[in-house]
């Protein structure tokens, strides 16, 4: 019995924390595969951050590590995004934003 407690209450960190820190509850298809494939997501997003915790973090902390440890170019198109989005902005209060992406 406690160890399927201790099994249940890993299952309930795992929802609670998907639902909270990674978007679980944001779900808005109407398939059973789109669920699918959302809470498949949602547990490796929540895989990578437990991976990458470490002493001192927070899980959101450790999700934004394992984002730029695994996926940089994601990352890097969010910033992008962000500049893009803010330009006018910038542009506003002086500053000047140009970016090249360059292939090597």
């Amino acid at each position: 019995m406690i160890a399927e407690g201790r099994a249940r209450w890993n299952e309930e960190s795992f929802f609670k924390e998907g639902k909270h820190q990674f978007g679980l509850a944001q779900f808005a298809l109407r398939t059973a595969v789109g669920l699918d494939r959302w809470v498949l997501l949602v547990f490796l997003a929540w895989t990578l951050a437990i991976l990458h915790r470490q002493d001192g973090l927070t899980l959101e902390e450790c999700a934004f590590l394992a984002l730029i440890t695994v996926l940089p170019h994601l990352h890097l198109n969010r910033l992008l995004h962000l500049f893009s989005k803010n330009a006018e902005f910038l542009h506003q209060h002086g500053y000047s934003l140009r970016y090249a992406r360059c292939n090597s």
